[in-house]
């Protein structure tokens, strides 16, 4: 069984992993992990794709990289793979 620290721990772990394009900050949206550089939550790029934007769609909205997304979306799938690891 997993436990909450395992949990917090992974989840400090995979940011340290990811440190270059996603950030962590309370004074930018309350800790809500965004984008490096910017205010756009990773949570915006998931509800995107389910609205069905295409990734230049979401580029060119919110003037961020493929390259921002798709880290982004690798942020996601890491933490949503554990405890499967």
């Amino acid at each position: 069984m997993t436990t909450k620290q395992q949990i917090i721990d992974y989840f400090d772990s995979t940011i340290k992993n990811y440190d270059k394009a996603v950030s962590m900050n309370k004074k930018v949206l309350g800790n809500t992990p965004v984008i490096k550089g910017t205010r756009i939550p990773i949570s915006l790029i998931i509800a995107c794709f389910r609205d069905g934007m295409t990734l230049d769609e979401i580029s060119n909205t919110y003037n961020v990289t493929i390259e921002n997304i798709e880290t982004a979306m690798n942020f996601v799938i890491q933490l949503l793979d554990f405890p499967f690891q």
